[in-house]
């Protein structure tokens, strides 16, 4: 670590303050917003400087340039907040829960001096990953949703050239912050806005295509969802947070979606094509029901933790998939961690999904049955009980 003597000017305390040496961590990759990971220690974890007396906190340049006007609205702010009391920032190390802590710290701090909003959404964006490494996603929302209405703010007012914000950088981030936080249809005007600019560099330009094919792609799923009722008591942005987060699969005609007994770790809605639903082997015996576009698929078993209760395949005898490739089914596939995740987000939509699983038992269970040819029993709008 590196030792650099600081003062802060706010209550004059001088401390040692420590950050990693140059060259110690490695980057290892990027999330599509930017989020980097290392190996070694995060050096963001550190970009916060945080006097251990008073709390006040700030990026190492504005930690300098401080403007006298605030400090008597920052005195009687710190006062009263009491989050830099759970960490001691005399410490060499910082853990990231110190890191969260100082961006949060840091964030009031930069609200309280008025300072531009690309600053303080910087600040916001950060402290979002920092709960994203933490896995606490709910916090990493509430944070992309002030840091996207932030950077959305500055974008429109126009932006500071001398804090080195390009412009078109901020597009991106704006139209992926809305992607990530279910704004979807909002987050395709701004990667247009970068596709379409004359200016923009290739990489970003790239980043942006792709994105905007995935907020399209989200957008179809989304309709989907849409019209499923299980789904309905997580709202609109929660419909649009796992539009965002499932994956379009395609099967070929015949093939083995799910296998009867297996556990449910996902659920599907078709998009395009047929499956054909079977009690038993599909070897020996003919399915019991041909569901098509928008029925799903393997909500019981994902939701409840049952086994499955029946074999899908892909295709029907017909084929007739007029919406997708010839001999083609295109699946949504709602995985179990993406519900999960949800739910950790929006846990309020808990009871509402409860109660439509209880009332689809109680469908289930008062449908009058038909007999296939094996014996089994099966209700007659062909769902495997």
């Amino acid at each position: 670590m590196v030792s650099r003597e600081v003062e802060c000017p706010l209550c004059s305390t001088v401390y040692d303050y420590h950050t990693p040496k140059q060259h110690a961590a490695s980057l290892i990759r990027r999330d599509s917003d930017f989020c980097p990971y290392y190996s070694g220690p995060n050096p963001l974890y550190y970009v916060i400087y945080v006097c251990p007396n008073c709390h006040f906190s700030a990026y190492k340049d504005d930690f300098k340039n401080f403007e006298e006007r605030s400090a008597a609205p920052l005195r009687d702010m710190l006062k009263k907040d009491s989050l830099g009391l759970a960490v001691n920032y005399n410490q060499v190390e910082r853990s990231l829960f110190g890191a969260l802590r100082a961006y949060q710290l840091a964030l009031n701090c930069y609200t309280t001096r008025n300072s531009r909003p690309e600053v303080t959404a910087g600040v916001a964006l950060r402290a979002g990953w920092m709960c994203r490494y933490a896995g606490e996603l709910r916090r990493e929302l509430g944070f992309l949703e002030m840091a996207r209405d932030l950077y959305k703010q500055a974008f429109e007012s126009g932006m500071r050239t001398d804090r080195n914000v390009d412009d078109l950088a901020v597009a991106f981030l704006i139209g992926e912050l809305m992607l990530r936080t279910g704004n979807i249809a909002d987050s395709m005007r701004y990667f247009m806005l970068l596709i379409q600019a004359d200016d923009a560099r290739d990489a970003l330009d790239r980043s942006a295509k792709d994105r905007l094919y995935d907020s399209k792609q989200a957008v179809r799923v989304k309709d989907l969802l849409d019209k499923i009722p299980l789904l309905e008591p997580m709202g609109d942005q929660g419909r649009g947070l796992l539009a965002v987060n499932t994956e379009v699969k395609t099967y070929k005609q015949g093939a083995t979606i799910c296998s009867k007994g297996e556990a449910g770790e996902s659920m599907f809605v078709i998009a395009s094509g047929k499956v054909r639903v079977y009690l038993d082997d599909p070897a020996r015996c003919d399915p019991v029901a041909v569901l098509g576009p928008g029925d799903t698929i393997g909500e019981m078993s994902l939701f409840t933790g049952e086994p499955r209760s029946a074999a899908i395949l892909a295709g029907s005898d017909t084929d007739d998939n007029k919406k997708g490739p010839p001999g083609v089914v295109e699946l949504v596939e709602i995985r179990k961690t993406a519900v999960r995740n949800l739910l950790k987000i929006v846990p309020e939509v808990v009871q509402g999904v409860a109660e439509r699983i209880a009332e689809r038992k109680a469908q289930n269970a008062s449908v009058p049955v038909g007999v296939v040819a094996d014996g089994e029993e099966v209700a007659a709008d062909g769902r495997a009980r």
